[in-house]
């Protein structure tokens, strides 16, 4: 998305792993209390939630080439997102 690199002032992408070794570091704890701190002086917040379930069990056939059987692979994957819809804010 050049647009939202563009806006945030990035000239590449930061590794895909960037915000999960972030997060192991900092804390969920204190990621947590930043969050709230954010969200507590808004109080006319309106929320949606949503979350999906993606299987991970299907493999591309390079992929299976490519490993010849020899990694596990995890059946399912969960991702979840909250956006202040008065605000249009992830």
């Amino acid at each position: 998305m050049p647009e939202i690199r563009q806006a945030i002032g990035f000239d590449e992408l930061p590794h895909y792993t960037t915000t999960q070794k972030f997060i192991q570091r900092f804390g969920c704890g204190r990621i947590d209390r930043l969050i709230s701190a954010q969200t507590n002086h808004i109080p006319e917040a309106v929320l949606g939630i949503d979350s999906s379930g993606f299987s991970s069990d299907y493999a591309s056939v390079y992929y299976t080439l490519r490993i010849k059987g020899k990694a596990s692979i995890k059946k399912y994957v969960k991702n979840t997102i909250c956006i202040d819809t008065f605000r249009q804010m992830i």
